[in-house]
């Protein structure tokens, strides 16, 4: 803004929503555009603040007065679209992006973005013109491989093998192997190329995690854990593809039961359906259903529902009605929870990193913080049941982090956390 005390009240705002006071920010950011109605980036603000306070129709007002103040800002139109996008508004997500590429038709971030909005929403032939521009601006692999699964999206298998097996070429490690071998199983063509990259990348992934040490934990060992759940569960939705549903169980529960994401449960349900297993089927589709990005309302899971109401003859339930029915996703934590018995402590908690190998055994463990009268737990901790699993002939080591909960009310209980969801090593 012109004005010097706005721009100390914008800082002020700002102030106040990193503290978590995010009622306070909005009404703060609400003064800032009120009086200066032109000032473009305490509107941008005013849109984040009430995202994160959830107000989303209020939220995408603001941003587009950010767009009304300055329409030839392109950062104005980027963040819009993304919200939109995130918001599963997808007609209006759709022109917002339109409009972006309109002002930047040269932009790799634009047209990289909007490309692979469309590749999601499986709109392969539209997206091909902006997967192409942001492959000519930058010919590494992420854009090639979007490129690439775009063309077999739209049945163009040929070109779209050269332009993956070109991605590989430019970048041949673990990611890459594992990027490749999924998009030619999604498109089930080329199964043992595909099958070859996906065993490479478990292989080496599976390699990378032996260097895991407790003791000099870094974020790229729990990062490591992750990328080993993604594998997994490519690897076992090559095998399905090639009709080997009992390793591809044995990868896909795996992934499953560290993952938990919607993508592994509807591969296991699928692996389910096809071994006449009806009644666990119909329990992975609800899962992945349940899971997150199951809940969206867009049409990614449309697919999911329509196996699950098959099986049942009755509709699936709705995002909004998976909410209800299971507000805090009870199940899915319930799936990464133990209870300890013979612990003397009655409250406290304690955060801890453990180390799990096949067998599965608890290989390592280390306490990180909390209560110390549980820094001792460590052994009651390693003998818990929990639900973790690992593929036959697997040799990989995974992080996982946990909290140990003690109450006098329900004693002490273990949980594990996703891989996704663990953000630091302290």
């Amino acid at each position: 803004s012109a004005s010097a005390a706005l721009n100390q009240l914008e800082e002020d705002a700002r102030n106040t929503l990193r503290s978590g006071d995010r009622a306070g920010a909005v009404s703060a950011f609400k003064r800032v555009v009120d009086a200066d109605p032109k000032f473009t980036r305490a509107w941008i603000e005013l849109g984040t603040s009430y995202l994160s306070s959830g107000q989303m129709d209020f939220a995408v007002d603001a941003l587009r007065h950010a767009i009304d103040t300055a329409p030839k800002e392109l950062v104005c139109r980027e963040i819009y679209a993304f919200v939109l996008t995130t918001l599963h508004r997808t007609d209006a997500a759709t022109e917002a992006w339109r409009e972006a590429v309109k002002l930047a038709p040269d932009d790799l971030g634009v047209n990289s973005a909007f490309g692979a909005f469309l590749l999601v929403q499986k709109r392969y032939a539209e997206a091909v013109p902006y997967l192409e521009a942001a492959a000519k601006i930058d010919p590494s692999q992420a854009p090639q491989l979007r490129l690439g699964s775009a063309y077999l999206g739209m049945g163009q298998i040929e070109r779209g093998e050269a332009i993956l097996e070109k991605g590989v070429e430019s970048n041949p490690k673990p990611d890459a192997w594992n990027d490749v071998g999924y998009e030619l199983a999604e498109a089930n063509v080329n199964l043992s190329k595909a099958l070859e990259y996906a065993q490479k990348a478990v292989e080496a992934q599976e390699k990378e995690s032996h260097d895991v040490d407790l003791s000099k934990l870094r974020p790229e060992d729990v990062n490591c854990t992750r990328r080993i759940g993604m594998f997994w569960d490519t690897l076992g939705w090559v095998y399905f593809r090639l009709g080997q549903l009992d390793r591809a169980e044995s990868y896909l529960q795996a992934a499953w039961l560290l993952m938990q994401g919607g993508v592994e449960a509807d591969h296991l349900g699928q692996v389910y359906e096809q071994q006449r297993k009806t009644e666990k089927a119909i329990h992975m589709y609800r899962l992945a259903l349940a899971t997150p990005e199951g809940r969206s309302p867009n049409g990614t899971w449309d697919e999911t529902r329509q196996r699950l109401q098959r099986l049942t003859k009755i509709k699936a339930p709705t995002a909004k009605e998976l909410l209800r029915g299971d507000p805090d996703g009870t199940e899915l934590s319930q799936l990464r929870t133990v209870k300890l018995k013979n612990l003397a402590v009655r409250t406290g908690e304690a955060n801890f990193f453990l180390v799990f190998s096949p067998g599965p055994k608890v290989e390592d463990l280390k306490f990180i913080s909390g209560s110390n009268e549980l820094r001792s737990a460590g052994r009651l901790l390693a003998a818990g049941n929990f639900k973790v699993a690992f593929p036959e002939h697997s040799s990989a080591r995974l992080v996982r982090r946990g909290i140990l909960m003690c109450s006098s009310v329900s004693g002490c209980n273990a949980v594990l956390f996703t891989p996704e969801s663990v953000n630091s090593v302290k």
